[in-house]
């Protein structure tokens, strides 16, 4: 069940004109792209734990965000030469058309984006991980004519994550006044508002993501009264927003 709160009392006089938007299961599908590298795994005979255990194989490195396609299929091989298995290039190259296809958008993403830009809102995307995996996944989703190219960031730091980005896009003196993060990491959200008092938060919890429970979201809204909220439906989380405009 989500937490409906219907508002979010304003920290400040100031009222919400830049939108700050996460984009892996907050705007992107995440969870269904990771659907298919569980089939990949599944086509070579492994179990959907070991798929996850390749995939958070593949996904840091030395406090890097290092995932990609390209990433996982090379700790597949690595597994497959351990177990002796061949690799089935046949079913890869099939799973890769499929991932191709759709922008791969959560149910409202565009038009959340789209309602934004008519509101003349500043609008910026933060993106953690590797810059040219992320770029794929953002071509897809066609999000380009809404962002422009100094307003779309790409981190692979893991450690500095978001609270450097947004200080390199706003300066060390930014506190998050007049702005608010579109996110879904309770723990990472919780971070941004610790280190930028006056930044607001609404976050969208993805079901799908077993990493974050109910608990996790809630115990977010009660250590921030005010300034944060969560939502699993961005047709929610865009009529909050409305309302702090």
């Amino acid at each position: 069940m989500e937490h409906l709160v219907t508002t979010i009392a304003p920290i400040t006089d100031k009222k919400i004109m830049t939108v700050i938007f996460d984009f892996d299961n907050t705007l992107y599908d995440t969870e269904k792209r990771k659907s298919f590298f569980w089939e990949i795994a599944s086509v070579h005979g492994y179990s959907l734990l070991e798929a996850y255990e390749m995939y958070n194989e593949a996904r840091h490195s030395c406090e890097k965000i290092t995932i990609s396609l390209e990433k996982y299929l090379e700790v597949l091989q690595s597994h497959l030469k351990r177990d002796q298995k061949e690799y089935n290039e046949a079913a890869v190259n099939d799973i890769r058309i499929a991932m191709e296809k759709g922008d791969n958008l959560l149910p409202g993403a565009r038009q959340f984006v789209e309602w934004c830009q008519h509101q003349k809102l500043a609008c910026y995307l933060l993106s953690l991980g590797v810059k040219e995996w992320q770029e794929i996944k953002f071509r897809q989703a066609d999000l380009g004519m809404f962002f422009t190219s100094d307003r779309v960031v790409y981190t692979e730091d893991a450690r500095q994550g978001k609270k450097g980005s947004l200080q390199n896009l706003f300066g060390s003196m930014f506190t998050g006044e007049g702005a608010t993060i579109i996110n879904d990491k309770p723990d990472e959200t919780r971070d941004l508002l610790t280190v930028f008092p006056k930044l607001q938060a609404l976050v969208r919890r993805e079901k799908r993501d077993k990493r974050y429970q109910k608990k996790d979201f809630d115990g977010l809204v009660n250590d921030f009264p005010g300034r944060v909220v969560w939502a699993e439906s961005l047709f929610i989380i865009q009529s909050l927003l409305a309302q702090q405009i």
